[in-house]
């Protein structure tokens, strides 16, 4: 039953012109209702606001809020910082037209700085993405000046290698900061111009060893912000570190050249497994580490390949050996194997494959690695093994190590082929082109030697079938 105050008392005399806005309903028990005390106290979220006691509701008009005043239009604030940016470019370029005093640059130029960042920050909330990666960089020119400046006028930052170093971590620093691609990309660019710059400094190279970090942070950021181009742009400092730092090891006499071919081999190599691991997982990033860790292994694989073919050739006759670069050596390899041997029990856990394949990758991967080390006793058997037909030990291990890279490029071309991705294509034909260039004059010095690599070839086309049918 319900009952209005207004009907059930006539004689209630009005309030203010109105009626009392109470209203009594009697509502039927539940008693499989439980009523917590918030519910008791705050009631359903309606339209009123509603106290329940017991059996009884009271009902009370809720009147709205008055509406509070909108910020201003996104596009409003984008219009003013266009405008503050042109006058700041405009005041910078007069300074430079005008060769105002070095004070005066360096005000324009952090002028302009903070402007391109106003301006790439109000066009990224008007969801203007040319407007933002203008402004980014704008930020990023502006901040170059600001180095130049110091420099030229100052004589802070005055060295190349520092110079270069700043504007790159800035370009990485802008990228993350402002959502910039532009950034992202050209901080890879600018890694290389660091790299270069300590190559080419004055008096003793002076290598950037700050580029691996830079390198790492580049990866991550590329991934957070998922530009691939920028991921795939990102490696070109890391391997070109790592190149140049080994080429000083070489050439100082700390390590022979084979061992540096042998380290890059196994950091390429590992990320190929990693890569083909994050691609069975379906990220976007495993197929553009897949793609680089098979370009530089098969680099390092044919230059290991004319080792052994010709190993009285520079640089391969640069062959000292300190023991604390062979220390570390053996730390790294074994640390190279030891993560491919993981990246393989993860995947036989992930995916049902070949634990012999599993097994032979691993094994295959140190053969490479550490036969070099017995490359001496190698070339002291010759006088104890005979030849096959001019054919010596040491280039019949060339010419098995021709055919597995033959096999491998080939195995590439044609996967390339199935899956309808040109990049593996022209991967493995430019491969074929550098392994010919290399081994094609000892594959055709005798018929053994044509025999050897072929036999190589054909076997190692067979042993990979498991190998390609556990990656698909």
């Amino acid at each position: 039953m319900g009952f209005n105050v207004h009907n059930a008392n006539d004689n209630v005399p009005p309030m203010m012109g109105g009626h009392v806005g109470l209203t009594l309903r009697a509502t039927p028990y539940n008693p499989d209702v439980h009523h917590s005390a918030a519910d008791v106290l705050t009631g359903h979220s309606t339209p009123s606001t509603t106290a329940t006691f017991g059996q009884f509701g009271f009902h009370s008009p809720q009147r709205a809020s008055p509406k509070t005043d909108e910020t201003p239009p996104a596009h409003v604030a984008g219009g003013v910082s266009v405008l503050l940016w042109l006058a700041s470019l405009a005041a910078t370029g007069w300074t430079v037209y005008s060769g105002a005093a070095g004070i005066v640059q360096l005000l324009a130029v952090i002028v302009l700085l903070w402007a391109s960042l106003a301006l790439s920050y109000t066009q990224a909330r008007a969801a203007n993405s040319v407007g933002r990666e203008v402004g980014a960089l704008s930020a990023l020119l502006a901040f170059a000046g600001t180095i130049y400046v110091l420099a030229a006028h100052f004589g802070l930052l005055g060295t190349a290698v520092m110079s270069a170093g700043v504007l790159t971590c800035a370009a990485l620093g802008l990228g993350y900061v402002l959502h910039s691609r532009i950034c992202l990309r050209a901080a890879a660019f600018l890694g290389l111009a660091w790299l270069a710059a300590g190559l080419t400094a004055a008096g003793a190279p002076q290598i950037a060893w700050g580029l691996p970090l830079f390198g790492a942070l580049a990866l991550i950021i590329s991934a957070h912000r998922h530009d691939q181009a920028a991921f795939s742009l990102s490696h070109l400092p890391l391997y070109g570190w790592l190149g140049a730092a080994l080429s000083l090891a070489v050439l100082g006499g700390i390590m022979p050249a084979i061992h540096a071919v042998c380290l890059v081999m196994a950091a390429a190599f590992t990320e190929y497994r990693a890569g083909r691991y994050l691609e069975q997982r379906q990220s976007s990033f495993g197929q553009a580490m897949s793609a680089w860790g098979w370009i530089i292994f098969m680099t390092a694989l044919i230059a290991a390949t004319d080792f052994w073919l010709r190993g009285d050739a520079v640089p391969w006759t640069f062959d000292t050996l300190t023991p604390l670069a062979s220390a570390g050596f053996i730390m790294a390899a074994l640390a190279a194997i030891f993560a491919i041997i993981l990246i393989e029990i993860a995947r036989i856990t992930y995916r049902p494959q070949s634990v012999l394949a599993a097994l032979c990758i691993p094994v295959f991967i140190a053969g490479a690695l550490f036969i070099p080390a017995y490359a001496h006793i190698i070339d002291g058997a010759a006088g104890i093994i005979p030849q096959w037909a001019g054919v010596t030990l040491r280039q019949g291990i060339g010419l098995i190590f021709g055919g597995i890279s033959f096999a491998l490029a080939w195995r590439h071309i044609l996967t390339g082929i199935r899956r309808s991705q040109s990049g593996k294509i022209f991967g493995g034909i430019a491969a074929i082109m550098g392994l010919s260039v290399i081994a094609l004059d000892h594959i055709l010095m005798t018929p053994q030697a044509l025999i050897i690599f072929a036999g190589a070839a054909l076997l190692a086309l067979l042993a990979s079938r498991n190998f390609v049918q556990a990656d698909t």
